[in-house]
């Protein structure tokens, strides 16, 4: 098949979900499929035609037409940065219209509109929307919108668990303690990460909490130099290319986010915890509980939960998490678009 991917902020270091999550779609599916990439930024993926095009708010550009009219593609997988506003549809609609071809829109993260948006909504909906949870399948599905829930991949050969021997030469690589249990978060430095409660939690238990920032995004600078002038607490905020080791010499990852938009759907933190079999204690967040079920070391909590008590157990804790996301590894999940893909070309054909 020949596929047409856009997304806008794709570029080097992929150091945060939404450029992950793009950056393995396009690896994976350009292995099969005759995929060209196209986006803000230049960039290259080995084996995959890659275009960068500096469109306007409507992608009304004379050169990304060209492009695509060129490669003639099938399908055109748009994957919004800002998820699926309405201005994201009507960039969607506008490639359709122009272009005449099937539009399918990945949507990371939820959105909810407005009764005046509501009205309008019908008049751009793409041929097929991907959501990464049940409430947001409902949702869209309310709207009359061709709808399908996916999960989101891991790639299983780089996070992985190692040894007790390993793990030390790691903590010592990285100037973490030997001696203390270690809980680790990863993601963007922002209030909306609920990471107050992760540092209360860290106070009130003798644990160490090892933070992983973005690099790539704005981070609340008085809540970063709050944290470092805060004990058992080591902020990493320089890019890690071996991100893996990190979570291989912690002992348990934890995530507390409850902010909707606070990360997208499905984080890729939580699978690349599972995938290195850690521990995972995790709010309820997106699409996770639609995903996996509560066992074998992932924990699911809510706000009445005494999450420093469920730390002091971590030693009577033996997980076995990889196991739950061993079916989602990245190739997996770019089976499952394709296959979605397909059944809606067939449906459009036939009628």
């Amino acid at each position: 098949m020949k596929i047409a991917i856009i997304s806008e902020e794709l570029n080097f270091p992929i150091d945060e979900g939404f450029k992950k999550v793009v950056y393995e779609i396009v690896n994976v599916l350009k292995d099969e499929h005759k995929v060209i990439f196209i986006g803000k930024h230049s960039i290259d993926i080995s084996g995959c035609l890659c275009k960068a095009i500096r469109t306007n708010k409507l992608f009304l550009n004379k050169s990304l037409f060209k492009t695509l009219s060129q490669f003639n593609p099938e399908v055109i997988l748009y994957i919004p940065y800002s998820s699926i506003t309405m201005a994201s549809l009507l960039r969607a609609w506008i490639l359709k219209i122009f272009l005449g071809k099937r539009i399918i829109i990945l949507a990371l993260q939820p959105r909810y509109y407005h009764i005046f948006s509501k009205y309008f909504i019908p008049f751009f909906r793409p041929d097929l929307l991907l959501v990464l949870s049940k409430k947001s399948e409902e949702y869209y599905q309310q709207l009359s919108f061709k709808v399908k829930k996916i999960p989101l991949g891991v790639n299983l050969n780089r996070f992985k668990p190692l040894d007790k021997e390993e793990k030390i030469q790691l903590r010592k690589k990285y100037g973490i303690p030997e001696d203390k249990k270690v809980v680790l978060h990863i993601g963007h430095l922002k209030k909306s990460r609920n990471i107050d409660s992760l540092v209360q939690t860290v106070k009130k238990k003798n644990v160490f909490l090892l933070l992983v920032t973005s690099t790539s995004t704005f981070a609340d600078e008085e809540l970063r130099k709050n944290l470092h002038n805060t004990n058992n607490i080591k902020i990493i905020d320089w890019y890690v290319e071996d991100i893996e080791e990190i979570y291989q010499l912690s002992d348990c990852y934890l995530f507390l986010v409850e902010d909707p938009i606070g990360c997208i759907e499905i984080p890729l933190s939580v699978l690349e915890a599972m995938a290195c079999n850690l521990p995972v204690i995790t709010t309820r967040f997106g699409g996770l509980s639609d995903w996996f079920r509560e066992k074998d070391g992932l924990i699911f909590i809510d706000k009445k939960v005494d999450l420093s008590q469920i730390l002091k157990n971590l030693t009577n804790i033996f997980p076995k998490t990889r196991p739950l996301v061993k079916p989602l590894s990245w190739n997996e999940v770019s089976k499952i678009i394709i296959k979605q893909i397909n059944e809606k070309r067939r449906y459009i054909d036939e009628i």
